[in-house]
């Protein structure tokens, strides 16, 4: 009960968690992620690539978190 409760309030976060954290997933997997607008692959710049990963599952966790609280 209390968790239809939480998706019928907090939807909206929820999918923007789901999406962050399946960027970061993919990311991972596929050795390119989306950094904003922009796609960044692991061979062309590491940098970028691994803040775009760990940020979107930092961000995805966290607004994950967030909606459950």
């Amino acid at each position: 009960m209390a968790l239809i409760s939480i998706v019928g309030h907090k939807w909206i976060e929820l999918l923007v968690a789901a999406g962050l954290l399946y960027n970061a997933v993919m990311g991972f997997a596929t050795g390119s992620a989306v950094l904003f607008y922009k796609t960044v692959t692991r061979s062309e710049d590491q940098f970028l690539y691994w803040s775009a990963v760990l940020g979107s599952a930092a961000l995805g966790i966290a607004n994950f978190v967030i909606a459950v609280l």
